[in-house]
């Protein structure tokens, strides 16, 4: 019965665990957008790194 109940307890930490790495995926998935969003937004910006990065 005890190994049930861990396994069960453990079934819940490992659940809670999933639910929060996939809420911060989601999170830095939206800031990398952001993030490249601005990079295309200075792409006429005439500044030679930033060129040399989107003919990349």
């Amino acid at each position: 019965k005890y190994y049930i109940q861990d396994l069960e307890t453990r079934g819940r930490k490992v659940t809670t665990t999933n639910k929060r790495l996939k809420e911060q995926v989601a999170i830095l998935t939206n800031k990398l957008l952001t993030l490249k969003n601005e990079v295309l937004n200075h792409a006429a910006c005439g500044i030679k790194s930033m060129d040399d990065y989107l003919n990349r």
